[in-house]
C-alpha cells in the first residue's frame, strides 16, 4: 500500500496544499503522515491472546462465491466458501478467521463424505477465530485432503475496510452504490472464512451473483459472459483461477463503472472509474503501462509471467481510506490519486498519480509475488515500493527530477519519525491487528526508504539490483524474511567480486534490527586537513544519551576543490565509535558529508566549517548539489532547534537562499520560516523583522517565477512557484498581496478560472481577509465540485480565512446536516481553521464549546478515532500563549465533566507536553532569532542589499566569464 509523506508532506502541504489522511496543517510539527494506514479502525484490547493461527492445517485452494444486491441499494451479502486443506498434523478442528459474519452451516468433506461440522465463532473474539468441529468427534488426521465448506451472510460495511460500501452521484443527482474491497492486513476474513495470514499463500476461484446491469471485476479474467439468473434481475461471474496469493490482495468490485484500456509488451492494462470520468483515464494509463515496463527490466521479472492472465486492472474508488492498495491484477485508488483531468489537474495531482502508481506496481513484485512471512517484515515491502516507485518514476519521466520531491518528502519525514525517545525497529514483531496497523508508519515507508537508497548507492547499484534480481527468483510465489534478502545481496556482490568490509547481513541489519539513526560530528583539524567522524544515536531531545547503539555507516565527502557529486559510492565506513580520515584539505576548503544526501543520517559540522558551506553557498551555490543543500538547511534547523548549533549558523545559511531556484532547498526552508512565522507572531518587532527578511530573500525568485504557470517550465516550479507565493505573502509582498488578491476578485466577479496549480496559493492567501460575499462564493464553488482533489484543496484553503465571521460561517457548516460534505471532509474542516491562526484556533475553541456535544456524534473516519477527541488532541501543537491554553483547559474541563462523552485519558497529559514544548521553544530561542533579525535584516538592510549584489555579481561571472 502507498503511505506516507512524513514530516516533510507537511512542507508539501505548506507548499500547494498537499493532504494525506494523518497530516496537520501549519506551522509544520513532526510527525508521521500517511497515504495509507490500512487498520487503525480494528482491535482496541491489549492483551496476551495469540493471535497466530496454529498450523495444523493450511489452505490449498478457496472456491468463493458471493451474491451482493448492492446495484438495487441493499447492504446484505451472503456467500459460500469452500477451501481445499492439507492436515499437516493430527487435529479436532479446523481454525481459520472470520469477522462480522454470521455463520449458517458448515461441513468438511473427505473424499465425497460430508461430516457435519459445528461452527464456534463466539461473540467476544478478539482473535477473531473460527473453529470448524466434526460433530461427530472424528479425528482429522496428518496427510489427509479435506474441503471445508461454510455458507454465511453479512452486511457491507461502511468503515471503508473489507467488503464495504462506497457511493458517488451520477450527473442528474442520483446516488449509485457499489461494493468493493480493501483487505490489508486482516480484512479478507470479513468477506469470506480464511487462514488471514499472508504466508498462507492459496490459489483463488471467485464467482460472484449481481445485479445485470452492473459488472464484476476480480483479479483475474470472468470466464466467458456472465451467466443470466432467470426470472431475476442477476447474472452470475465467474473468474479464473488465480496464481497461489495472499488472502490480504485479493479484490473485487461489484459496480457500473466503465473503462479503458492499453495493451504493451504483451500486457493488458485498464483503468476503471465511475460513469463520465473516461476521459480522466489517460495519464494514468499510459504511466501505469511504462512505469510496469520500467520495472519489468529493473526486477528482471516481467509482470504479465507472473500471473495466469497478463493483465492488470487499475480502479478509482469515490471512497476511499487508504491511498491506493496492491491487490494482485486489482489495484485500487482514491479518485485523486487515479484520475487526471488535462488543463485542470495540478502538477502535484500529476505526481502523486504516477508515484503512487509506482507504489502499487511495485508491490505486484515485492508484497504480491514475493510476500512477507509475517507483518514484522511489513517494511520488506512498504520500503520497496516506496523508494522504487521513485526510481520508477525517475525513469519514466527523467525530466521531473523526482528526487527534489524524495529528499523532502520521504528523507527527511524518515528522520523526524526516527528521532523521538524510543525509535521502533523496522522489523518489529506484532501481532495482534491493532499492533500491525501500527507498523504502517513512516519507519516502514519513508525511513525504509531511505534505508535502501542508502545501501543501493553505498555498494553501487549494480551489486543492490543484482542481489534484488536473485532475491525475486528465489523467493518467487513464497514468503520471504530479512535475513532471504540480505543473503541473496551478499551474494551478488561475490558474484561481481565488490569488496565488503562486514556481511550484507551484519551493515544492513544493524539499521533494521534498531531503531534510531546516527548523528555524524564532523571535526576538522584545519593544520594537518583531516577530519574525524564520530557517531551516536540521535534524538530530537538532545538532553537524551543512547551510547549503546553502533551502525555500520557507508560515507563519502566532497571539499571545496571538488564539485563531483555523481559517483555516490560508499568511499569510507564508519563501524565503530569515530574514524579518522587523512583527507589533506586546505583551510579554506569546506567539506560536505554525503554526495546527494544517500545515507540516512544527521551530520554536525564545526563551526568553521558551517561558516566556509556558507560562505560557498553564498558565492556559488549551484556548485552544490541541490539535494545536499537542502539536506544542509535540514540538518542545520534540527541542531538549532536542539541546542547543538547556534540559530545565527542556520539563519546565515537560510540567507544565500535569495539565489536559489530549486524546489528541495526551498521546500525544507518554507517549513522552518512557517515555523518562525507561528512562534513569533507575538512578538512585533520580531515578526516585522522576520517579515521583512522573508521579503528580502523570496523577492528575486518571486520576480523571475510570476505569478502564472509558464510554458515548458521545470516539472517543480509549479510547486515552487506556491511556495514563493506564501512566502511573499507571509511577508508582506505588496505584489504577491496584490496579484492574489485580484485573482481572487477576477474569479469571484468574473468568473475567471484560476489556473490549477496556483488555486491552493491564490485561494489561502485571496481568503485571509476576504469580505462575506467573496468567501461565500469559494465555499459554493468547493460544494459544486465533484473533483475530489480539488474539493481536498479548497477545503485546506477555507480554512485559512481570518476574519471571525467567515470563519464562524467555515467550522458551523461542519454540523450542518444540508452540507453536501463527504465523512471524511466534514472531519477536516475544524483541522483547516485552528491550524492557520489564532483567529480560527480561538474561534474552534469558542465552537466546541458550544457544540461539542454534536461535534462528538459525528461519524468518524477512517481509523475510528472520534472527531472530537482527533481534535483536542491535534490542537495543542498550534497554541503559544498561556491566555489560549487557559482556555482550551476550560473546554477540556467543561467536556470532561459531560458523563456522555468518553475521551482518550492522556488527553490532558498530552496536551500539556505539547503546549509546553511551544512554550519552551518560545521562551529559549525566540531571543537568539529575534536578535539575528533585528541585526541582519530590518536593522542589517545594508548587509542583505550588498549579499544581493554579491549574488548576482557571481552568477554574471560565472555565467560570461568562465
Amino acid at each position: 500500500m502507498n503511505n506516507i509523506l512524513g514530516l516533510s508532506a507537511l512542507f508539501l502541504l505548506l507548499a500547494v496544499g498537499v493532504e494525506s489522511k494523518t497530516l496537520k496543517y501549519p506551522p509544520l510539527f513532526e510527525g508521521k503522515s500517511l497515504l495509507e494506514n490500512p487498520n487503525l479502525r480494528l482491535e482496541t484490547k491489549a492483551d496476551s491472546i495469540n493471535y497466530r493461527l496454529p498450523n495444523e492445517t493450511i489452505p490449498i485452494h478457496y472456491d468463493v462465491h458471493l451474491t451482493t444486491r448492492v446495484h438495487s441499494k441493499e447492504e446484505d451479502f451472503s456467500g459460500v466458501v469452500k477451501i481445499s486443506i492439507n492436515v499437516l498434523a493430527d487435529t479436532k478442528s479446523v481454525v481459520l478467521h472470520a469477522r462480522e459474519l454470521t455463520i449458517d452451516s458448515a461441513q468438511i468433506t473427505d473424499n465425497a463424505k460430508v461430516i457435519p461440522c459445528d461452527a464456534v465463532y463466539p461473540t467476544e473474539n478478539p482473535t477473531e477465530f473460527l473453529t470448524i468441529t466434526p460433530k461427530d468427534g472424528q479425528i482429522l488426521t496428518k496427510g489427509k485432503q479435506l474441503v471445508v465448506e461454510i455458507t454465511y451472510h453479512g452486511k457491507l460495511r461502511k468503515d471503508n475496510g473489507g467488503f464495504y460500501l462506497s457511493t458517488y452521484k451520477s450527473e442528474n443527482g442520483e446516488e449509485r452504490w457499489l461494493a468493493t474491497t480493501q483487505f490489508e492486513s486482516t480484512d479478507a476474513r470479513h468477506a469470506f472464512p480464511c487462514y488471514d495470514e499472508p504466508a498462507k499463500r492459496a490459489t483463488f476461484s471467485f464467482a460472484f451473483t449481481h445485479g445485470k446491469n452492473y459488472n464484476a471485476i476480480c483479479d483475474t479474467d470472468p470466464i466467458g459472459e456472465p451467466e443470466v439468473i432467470t426470472g431475476t434481475d442477476m447474472v452470475k461471474t465467474t473468474f479464473k483461477q488465480t496464481t497461489p496469493m495472499s488472502t490480504y490482495i485479493t479484490a473485487f468490485i461489484i459496480s457500473d463503472f466503465e473503462f479503458t484500456e492499453i495493451f504493451f509488451r504483451g500486457l493488458r492494462q485498464r483503468v476503471y472509474s465511475r460513469p463520465n470520468t473516461k476521459d480522466h483515464q489517460e495519464f494514468a494509463l499510459v504511466s501505469a503501462s511504462q512505469i510496469i515496463a520500467s520495472l519489468d527490466d529493473y526486477f528482471g521479472v516481467e509482470f504479465k509471467d507472473m500471473l495466469p492472465q497478463a493483465k492488470l486492472d487499475q480502479v478509482a474508488v469515490p471512497d476511499f481510506a487508504a491511498g491506493a492498495m496492491e491487490n494482485w491484477g486489482l489495484t485500487t485508488y482514491r479518485e485523486e490519486y487515479l484520475l487526471y483531468e488535462n488543463g485542470k489537474s495540478t502538477a502535484q495531482t500529476q505526481t502523486n498519480i504516477a508515484n503512487i502508481l509506482g507504489h502499487e506496481d511495485v508491490h505486484q513484485w515485492f508484497g504480491d509475488y514475493v510476500c512477507v512471512e509475517w507483518w514484522t517484515y511489513l517494511w520488506l515491502k512498504e520500503s520497496f515500493a516506496q523508494y522504487y516507485s521513485y526510481v520508477s518514476n525517475d525513469n519514466v519521466y527523467p525530466e521531473w527530477d523526482i528526487y527534489q520531491l524524495y529528499i523532502v518528502s520521504e528523507y527527511q519525514g524518515g528522520m523526524a519519525a526516527d528521532s523521538g525517545r524510543s525509535p521502533r525497529p523496522m522489523t518489529h514483531y506484532v501481532q495482534t491487528p491493532r499492533e500491525i496497523s501500527s507498523l504502517y508508519d513512516s519507519i516502514s515507508y519513508a525511513k525504509g526508504s531511505a534505508i535502501l537508497r542508502m545501501w543501493n548507492h553505498a555498494i553501487t547499484e549494480k551489486v543492490f539490483q543484482g542481489g534484488l534480481q536473485k532475491h525475486l527468483k528465489e523467493r518467487a510465489f513464497q514468503s520471504a524474511v530479512e535475513e532471504q534478502l540480505f543473503e541473496n545481496i551478499q551474494k551478488s556482490a561475490q558474484a561481481q567480486n565488490f569488496p565488503l568490509p562486514y556481511t550484507i547481513d551484519e551493515m544492513m541489519g544493524s539499521w533494521t534490527r534498531q531503531g534510531g539513526h546516527p548523528l555524524l560530528t564532523v571535526e576538522r583539524n584545519y593544520e594537518d586537513g583531516s577530519f574525524t567522524v564520530k557517531q551516536q544515536q540521535y534524538f530530537t531531545d538532545s538532553t537524551i544519551e543512547d551510547n549503546n547503539k553502533l551502525f555500520h555507516i557507508p560515507f563519502n565527502y566532497v571539499s571545496g576543490n571538488d564539485s563531483d557529486y555523481s559517483d555516490t559510492k560508499a568511499t569510507n565506513y564508519l563501524h565503530d565509535k569515530s574514524v579518522k580520515i587523512d583527507a589533506k584539505l586546505g583551510k579554506e576548503e569546506f567539506l560536505i558529508l554525503n554526495k546527494q544526501s544517500t545515507g540516512f543520517y544527521n551530520i554536525k559540522y564545526d563551526t568553521e566549517n558551517w561558516k566556509l558551506i556558507s560562505k560557498a553557498l553564498r558565492r556559488r551555490h549551484f556548485n552544490i548539489h541541490s539535494l545536499n543543500r537542502a539536506s544542509l538547511i535540514y540538518d542545520a534547523n534540527k541542531l538549532s532547534s536542539s541546542s547543538r548549533l547556534d540559530y545565527d549558523i542556520l539563519l546565515d545559511l537560510l540567507s544565500y537562499l535569495e539565489s536559489e531556484d530549486d524546489y528541495a532547498p526551498w521546500a525544507t526552508a518554507n517549513g522552518i520560516f512557517t515555523n518562525f512565522n507561528f512562534y513569533l507572531q507575538g512578538d512585533n518587532t520580531a515578526h516585522t523583522d522576520l517579515k521583512f527578511f522573508i521579503r528580502q530573500i523570496t523577492n528575486r525568485v518571486y520576480e523571475k517565477l510570476g505569478a502564472s504557470d509558464k510554458t515548458n517550465e521545470r516539472h517543480f516550479d509549479h510547486y515552487l512557484r506556491s511556495i514563493i507565493m506564501n512566502l511573499a505573502c507571509m511577508g508582506g509582498d505588496e505584489n504577491c498581496l496584490k496579484q492574489t488578491t485580484e485573482k481572487l476578485s477576477d474569479f469571484v466577479e468574473n468568473n475567471t478560472p484560476i489556473e490549477a496549480n496556483l488555486q491552493s496559493s491564490v485561494y489561502c492567501n485571496g481568503l485571509k481577509d476576504a469580505d462575506s460575499a467573496t468567501f461565500k462564493k469559494v465555499h459554493d464553488y468547493m460544494y459544486a465540485s465533484d473533483d475530489l482533489a480539488q474539493r481536498r484543496s479548497l477545503i485546506s484553503s477555507l480554512g485559512c480565512a481570518q476574519r471571525k465571521e467567515n470563519v464562524e460561517t467555515y467550522i458551523n457548516s461542519s454540523l450542518d446536516p444540508q452540507a453536501p460534505y463527504r465523512n471524511n471532509e466534514q472531519n477536516g474542516i475544524l483541522l483547516a481553521t485552528y491550524s492557520r491562526g489564532q483567529v480560527g484556533l480561538e474561534a474552534s475553541i469558542e465552537f466546541l464549546n458550544n457544540r461539542y456535544a454534536e461535534y462528538y456524534k459525528l461519524t468518524p473516519g477512517f481509523g475510528k478515532q472520534n472527531v472530537l477527541e482527533a481534535d483536542l488532541s491535534s490542537m495543542p501543537a498550534y497554541i503559544v500563549s498561556e491566555d489560549t491554553k487557559k482556555k482550551y483547559d476550560d473546554l477540556l474541563k467543561k467536556i470532561r465533566s459531560d458523563a456522555t462523552i468518553t475521551l482518550n485519558e492522556k488527553l490532558e497529559e498530552n496536551a500539556n507536553s505539547r503546549v509546553k514544548s511551544n512554550l519552551d521553544w518560545n521562551a529559549k530561542n525566540s531571543p537568539q532569532v529575534a536578535k539575528w533579525l533585528f541585526n541582519n535584516a530590518r536593522g542589517g538592510a545594508g548587509q542583505m542589499v550588498a549579499s544581493v549584489f554579491t549574488v548576482l555579481s557571481a552568477l554574471f561571472v560565472s555565467r560570461y566569464l568562465m
